[in-house]
């Protein structure tokens, strides 16, 4: 950990950016590590990879041809269900694929006391235009907010002139291999998040989807926030703020993919029979919500929700750290995972 000490956070001690492996349990049988675990991985592992990725590969296939047919719809009463029932069951389904199979979900209010919810609750969505601002740590996270809103994801990207960070208009699919490849978005155009969010609301795309933090990382601290993206909030004030943190319960292989190459990344979460995913939403009250964005320090707030729901602490990292930490990285040619 002493070569990576650069970017540690200073007040924390927490490193937002190595990649942690849980270590072994001693109690763990001697049968089963050494004769269940590596049959496992030189059998198992391979079969329960190649399935998955060609059951994945069909399922959001179908997804996107689908939503693109749909997406000619011109009366957004039918598109906007269609498109939305679509991604709630072919993102499920990948979800279920990749060893999510029971999602726990809480919602909360500001002060963290949980509000009842029902099963019925997943089949609704929020209305077009409201704006999610969540954490951020795998492609998984994608999955989950298209299976739960089939959103119009905001994708930070670097602004131009004063704007120092601005936002990249994207589907679902679009968001998702941006996740996955890091796929470039210069030829694209840069928005305020605050278009975005108007064209949503005006077009039924679904509520607004914003990671923040603009990058991912290994889910044990809540980055610094780019806050210019929130400039201008106040002017709308129909607009409903939520917000969400997702956290990911692992026994060996984190779901975060914030270093690896995704085939790999994608062949060791494949090979999990089962993984764990928990999601609080933070719901505001009128009131609240209009003070919120209204707040000089709003970004600054929605972050401090995000950490206590996701029970993280605050660091002062961002994205321009991971920058550098991944060249320094690649530099290094580390391989494996550094013990916690």
């Amino acid at each position: 950990m002493e070569k990576y000490k650069k970017w540690t956070d200073a007040s924390t001690g927490i490193n937002p950016f190595v990649p942690y492996k849980k270590k072994l349990n001693k109690s763990v049988p001697a049968l089963e590590k050494f004769l269940i675990a590596p049959i496992r991985l030189i059998l198992i592992s391979p079969i329960l990879f190649l399935i998955k990725l060609i059951l994945i590969s069909i399922v959001l296939t179908t997804i996107s041809l689908l939503s693109f047919v749909v997406g000619f719809i011109p009366l957004s009463f039918i598109r906007r269900p269609l498109d939305r029932y679509i991604q709630l069951l072919g993102s499920r389904t990948v979800l279920a694929l990749l060893g999510f199979y029971n999602i726990s979900t809480a919602t909360v209010n500001s002060k963290g006391r949980t509000q009842e919810s029902s099963f019925g609750d997943v089949l609704q969505s929020f209305p077009s235009g409201d704006l999610i601002v969540s954490n951020h740590m795998s492609y998984t996270d994608i999955l989950y907010y298209s299976f739960r809103h089939a959103p119009t994801f905001a994708t930070v990207v670097k602004g131009e002139g004063r704007s120092k960070y601005m936002v990249v208009r994207q589907t679902f699919i679009g968001a998702l291999l941006r996740t996955m490849f890091q796929t470039d978005l210069s030829g694209y155009k840069k928005e305020r998040l605050l278009d975005v969010i108007k064209h949503a609301k005006d077009n039924k795309l679904g509520p607004v989807v914003l990671f923040p933090e603009a990058t991912t990382s290994n889910g044990f601290s809540t980055l610094k926030y780019q806050s210019n993206l929130f400039d201008g909030l106040d002017k709308d004030e129909k607009l409903t703020l939520f917000v969400c943190a997702i956290k990911y319960e692992y026994s060996n292989f984190n779901p975060a993919f914030h270093l690896e190459n995704f085939w790999s990344h994608f062949y060791h979460l494949c090979s999990q029979i089962q993984n764990t995913m928990s999601v609080r939403t933070v719901k505001f009250t009128a009131d609240e919500n209009k003070e919120l964005k209204s707040s000089i320090s709003v970004a600054d707030q929605l972050r401090t929700f995000i950490s206590t729901a996701q029970r993280t602490k605050l660091v002062a990292s961002s994205i321009e750290d991971k920058e550098s930490f991944l060249k320094y990285w690649a530099e290094t040619q580390i391989q494996g995972y550094t013990e916690k």
